[in-house]
């Protein structure tokens, strides 16, 4: 019976999460009420209450699900490891992967800056993955030409947000293997000219 009942609360919450996902594409988050939920799902309000509080908190849950599967699936710190672009490819692809598969949720979330849930989630966890990168590199004030790591945090956190948008921008968008071979290209170009500057100095 335990067995039965379980399964009908993860089906319950399943077509809850689901109804929720539509209508945040059609109607946009603001615009969506419980009862919409409610009737999108089939289900009664007292039943989507036994399961979330308002669709706020149904909402953090949804940001959360997706940005845990994110940490998950790879390590976004390709933007400042400056290691063999070989191994970063994979990475790259895989994190576009996921992209590609919430590919509504995030360009909603990045068109739609009125609920602050997303944004302050999203760069906070992308900004952990820069420090934690910037960290295992034991970068030295000699190595770095005294560049504050702070700054070099925000930089690649933002050229990689940068990155994403004109991805999400793009229909059709490229697919993960064509954006990392895209920013192959760019690495090792950047490269190139930091070498060439090196041998006229």
């Amino acid at each position: 019976m335990a067995n039965t009942t379980d399964r009908r609360v993860i089906r319950t919450k399943k077509n809850i999460k689901r109804a929720f996902s539509e209508l945040l594409k059609e109607k946009g988050f603001e615009a969506i009420t419980v009862q919409d939920i409610a009737d999108r799902a089939d289900i009664n309000r007292g039943t989507f209450y036994l399961h979330f509080l308002d669709k706020y908190d149904l909402f953090e849950r949804k940001v959360d699900d997706i940005l845990a599967e994110l940490i998950a699936s790879v390590p976004l710190d390709y933007a400042i490891n400056q290691t063999s672009f070989t191994c970063m490819e994979p990475r790259i692809i895989q994190s576009f992967s996921h992209f590609q598969k919430y590919r509504d949720f995030y360009k909603l979330m990045f068109e739609d800056a009125t609920n602050p849930y997303f944004h302050t989630r999203f760069i906070e966890l992308l900004k952990n993955h820069f420090e934690q990168s910037i960290e295992e590199m034991k970068l030295t004030s000699k190595t770095t030409n005294h560049i504050n790591k702070d700054l070099v945090v925000h930089y690649g956190l933002f050229s990689f947000m940068g990155i994403l948008k004109y991805w999400l921008d793009q229909d059709p968008p490229l697919s993960p293997e064509e954006i990392a071979k895209q920013l192959r290209s760019i690495y090792e170009f950047e490269s190139a000219r930091i070498i060439e500057e090196r041998a006229y100095k």
